[in-house]
């Protein structure tokens, strides 16, 4: 089915501009704007595109923030209707006011096609080279069909795209900059608060920049691996079980980690090496990952859905019969505690199976 979509990123007083199931604009500010709460602090005008007739005034309303349940509180999350006459134009502006400050943008209308069967997958990274040729290759087997990865490192600092050179020639990844200041070398140095927040901002940009592709995105980080359990074998037998209005299926989270005596091993062999997990699985919305569908969110925080269209519920994966992340941690398990842990190699009969067919990847 052919849809319309509008789009457009900018990181100037707002850090993610975007725009919603074709009627809604989207914009994500710094947590420092949380506070200013007057009516009427926010507002977009419209114009016919390339003259200067408003269509109509557009008070914004808050959907993210501390008015929604944000654990984190770090931005601030906006929308705006895009009156129908905007709609059915092929481009039009638009201006964001905050108080005395106007910012011009310009949304241009795009046709694009949903592929109702493609999986996406999206993360960042403060340059973890090494975590992504194993990362890549199993979810690629299992199911991912594209990966859009966020690198927090500044263009001259960075080497992703020398070290993942292959998988972009071959288009399975795309990386998008998303320069953070606070950086030194490889060594990131921003306050947690700002980690958190430019995981927010990014997440929500890949949600709403490249959803339109995509019927299914995985959100996770690059040392962790999302497990089908019971009888199923891939992401797309995983998603099949989740009922059409659920905006998300949360996969709960196990750490799993070595012995003392494994410190030094290759990425490539951890998922061999680091087979005692956690007898418990984290609780819901506890470093969880998500696979969410991107027609039916609004605003994702880190570990969860914090508002999705026509409040739309999440299912939640049974970690036996449907779905687990594993968290691969580089803490040590000492050996007294040995009993603390469950031996689980589950994983291992797909690890060896992308073993066997890693020719046909790269």
């Amino acid at each position: 089915m052919c849809t319309t979509k509008w789009y457009k990123q900018l990181q100037l007083e707002f850090n993610v501009f975007s725009v919603k199931n074709f009627t809604k604009v989207i914009f994500m500010m710094d947590y420092l704007y949380t506070n200013i709460t007057d009516n009427g602090s926010y507002k977009c005008i419209f114009f016919h595109f390339g003259t200067n007739k408003t269509i109509n005034p557009q008070l914004l309303t808050r959907i993210g923030g501390k008015y929604i349940s944000d654990p984190h509180k770090h931005t601030l999350c906006l929308q705006c209707d895009i009156p129908k006459e905007a709609i059915h134009q092929n481009a039009t502006t638009i201006d964001f006011m905050l108080k005395n400050t106007t910012r011009q943008l310009e949304l241009i209308n795009k046709s694009r096609n949903r592929n109702s069967t493609l999986i996406a997958s999206c993360t960042q990274t403060s340059h973890h080279d090494l975590y992504f040729p194993l990362w890549i290759n199993y979810h690629y087997k299992m199911g991912i069909d594209h990966f859009y990865i966020y690198d927090h490192a500044p263009s001259n600092l960075t080497r992703l795209h020398h070290s993942l050179k292959s998988y972009i020639d071959l288009n399975i990844i795309t990386i998008i900059p998303w320069y953070i200041d606070q950086w030194n070398g490889f060594k990131y140095r921003s306050s947690p608060s700002e980690w958190i927040a430019h995981q927010i901002w990014s997440q929500n940009d890949c949600i709403h920049r490249y959803g339109y592709l995509y019927s299914w995105i995985l959100i996770s980080d690059v040392d962790e691996l999302v497990v089908p359990t019971g009888n199923l074998t891939n992401f797309k037998q995983m998603l099949d079980i989740v009922p059409s209005n659920y905006c998300a299926l949360q996969v709960l989270s196990y750490n799993f980690k070595s012995l003392h005596n494994n410190i030094t091993i290759s990425e490539e062999d951890r998922p061999k090496k680091f087979i005692h997990r956690d007898q418990k699985s984290k609780n819901r919305n506890s470093h969880s990952k998500n696979f969410v569908r991107p027609e039916l969110i609004y605003y994702f925080s880190v570990h969860e859905v914090t508002k999705s269209v026509n409040e739309s519920p999440v299912f939640y994966a049974d970690v036996q019969t449907h779905a687990r992340m594993q968290h691969y941690r580089a803490d040590l398990i000492p050996t007294e505690q040995l009993a603390n842990f469950t031996i689980d190699t589950h994983i291992l009969s797909f690890i060896n199976q992308i073993n066997n067919s890693l020719s046909s990847i790269l």
